[in-house]
């Protein structure tokens, strides 16, 4: 009985995880800069709470 499953890989298992860091490194830094690009320029966060409301979410679920 083994511990780890040593059967290949799937192919598009690189890729999907590329796009999964790639995906969750822009998810995770841009909104704040716009946020608070935003608050800065208008001293409320009602815009970019907006924007964050309307923004297109992921076509993977």
């Amino acid at each position: 009985m083994h511990a780890l499953d040593l059967t290949a890989a799937h192919p598009d298992g690189g890729g999907d995880g590329l796009v999964t860091v790639l995906a969750g490194g822009l998810g995770g830094f841009l909104p704040p800069l716009v946020m608070g690009f935003l608050y800065g320029r208008l001293g409320s966060y009602s815009l970019g709470l907006a924007l964050l409301a309307i923004s297109p979410r992921s076509p993977w679920p």
